[in-house]
């Protein structure tokens, strides 16, 4: 008899799903950290201050503190005191728990469900994630999945998202989580994007005043992986953004991701930032390293030009640019034009003292750019010439010689043969119908290209820009 009672208990116990050591379902252990209120569903009132077991039907609230909850399938809540306009956490107690008021941190190892207002939270996979019950329910999800369900509709919330049932029927759009590096929870789940986030602007706070170039940076950064597309092709991705230093980031970011396309790393990484979620939620987002993000955009600074010392890089070129007049300045590895020349002269063309390129001058007025000039081996850059003509608008006018060209020009001519002067001069005779009525003494020109003209002392044969056929 004594036997067969003991059968009938134990089998009391299995078929209840409790135990001596765990809650059963709709079950919580509690465990307080401050002070607690326990409505019972018989009607009772308790003040909890350490420990006390939950049922299906009770109600819990916190008055001050904080409170720890063990579910049945090793389902944990984390609940807490009010702060600011957020109300102290309250729930009550079921196989489906209800949260009635303020945050609750769920962590469940396989999944669990709890209703909230007019809907329901589901949490799938080995999830974490916040809900916060005030006007709405809001749900944060650190880890895992959730979906919101509210009247028949539904919304799938992603890792590292966050998203709301507004009202009955009507739920919000995703967004990124929204972190504060004094929370506790966000803390816990989110410290790498934190400390990422952290050391960026301590990084990137540096370079600005530094006057790195971000778009440079960009390009080191992308040289240095050897998944990465090509200079063209960055520059075309970086296009249409604004920022350099900021999108610098983000090219050291994808290219230490690890799955998918370059391209797909890139949509997804610019995407998630261009809805408002920082570098360091992006970088957890596709699961890199951020001392590795460190790392990169810290080595490529190190060569990477400054715009404070007066250059920036100009990766398309492989050559250096002056910011001050959008010149190439000679050495692509970063040396100035200032340098000794290659006879061992002073620097520049004509053997200038500033190693400047040589600008033609006259009276100050409405500038007009000269563009560049490629010849084999040598791209010589454009300069501008200031000109003022009284009471006349005239459109840019290209000048297709300059002392620099004349004089690699001469050392070909030398080289070939004579083999520039008889391309020059069979170029010349084919542009001639084109270039006559343009710069002869009556074409369009004439006033101001001609032997009498306003610059007739500069481009005419013998000034100082003259002009080809």
């Amino acid at each position: 008899m004594v036997a067969a009672g003991l059968l009938v208990a134990v089998g009391a116990v299995v078929i209840g799903g409790s135990s001596a050591s765990g809650p059963a379902p709709g079950e919580a252990l509690v465990t307080v950290h401050g002070v607690a209120t326990v409505h019972r569903a018989d009607g009772g009132t308790e003040t909890v201050t350490d420990h006390t077991r939950l049922e299906p039907g009770d109600r819990f609230s916190i008055r001050s503190g904080s409170a720890e909850l063990e579910l049945a399938d090793d389902v944990r809540f984390s609940a807490v005191d009010r702060s600011g306009d957020v109300p102290a956490t309250e729930l009550t107690m079921a196989r489906v728990p209800t949260l009635r008021s303020g945050p609750l941190l769920v962590v469940a190892p396989h999944g669990t469900t709890l209703t909230s207002g007019s809907g329901e939270v589901r949490l799938t996979g080995s999830a974490a994630a916040r809900v916060t019950r005030t006007s709405a329910v809001g749900v944060e999800v650190f880890r895992g999945r959730a979906t919101l369900d509210t009247a028949g509709r539904t919304v799938a919330v992603p890792t590292l998202r966050a998203g709301e049932i507004v009202a009955a029927g009507e739920l919000s759009g995703t967004r990124p989580v929204a972190y504060r590096a004094s929370d506790a929870w966000d803390r816990r789940y989110l410290g790498p994007a934190i400390s990422l986030d952290r050391q960026l602007t301590s990084l990137l706070r540096g370079m600005r005043a530094d006057g790195v170039d971000g778009a440079a940076l960009a390009q080191k950064v992308r040289a240095r992986d050897d998944g990465s597309p090509s200079a063209t092709r960055l520059q075309a991705l970086l296009r249409s953004r604004s920022g350099a230093l900021d999108s610098a980031v983000g090219v050291a970011i994808v290219g230490l991701a690890g799955d998918g396309s370059y391209v797909d790393r890139w949509t997804r990484a610019f995407r998630f930032h261009d809805a408002g979620a920082p570098w360091g939620l992006v970088a957890m987002d596709l699961g890199v390293d951020p001392d590795a993000v460190i790392d990169a955009l810290g080595r490529a600074a190190q060569t990477t030009p400054s715009l404070a010392d007066g250059a920036a890089s100009d990766e398309r070129a492989g050559t250096t640019i002056d910011p001050a007049t959008g010149l190439p300045v000679a050495g692509g590895d970063g040396a100035t034009a200032a340098g000794p020349g290659a006879d061992g002269g002073a620097g520049g063309v004509d053997g200038g003292t500033d190693g400047s390129q040589p600008v033609a001058t006259l009276p100050g007025g409405t500038p007009i750019t000269i563009p560049g000039v490629t010849v084999p081996g040598a791209t010589i850059p454009g300069v501008t010439v200031p000109v003022t003509l009284p009471g006349v608008t005239l459109p840019p006018v290209t000048v297709g010689t300059i002392p620099a060209v004349t004089t690699i020009v001469s050392g070909l001519d030398t080289v070939t043969g004579g083999l520039v002067t008889d391309l020059t001069g069979t170029v010349g005779t084919i542009l001639a119908p084109i270039t006559g009525p343009l710069t002869g003494s009556g074409g369009l020109l004439g006033p101001v290209t001609g032997s009498g003209g306003v610059l007739g002392g500069v481009t005419g044969s013998g000034g100082l820009l003259p002009l080809g056929p």
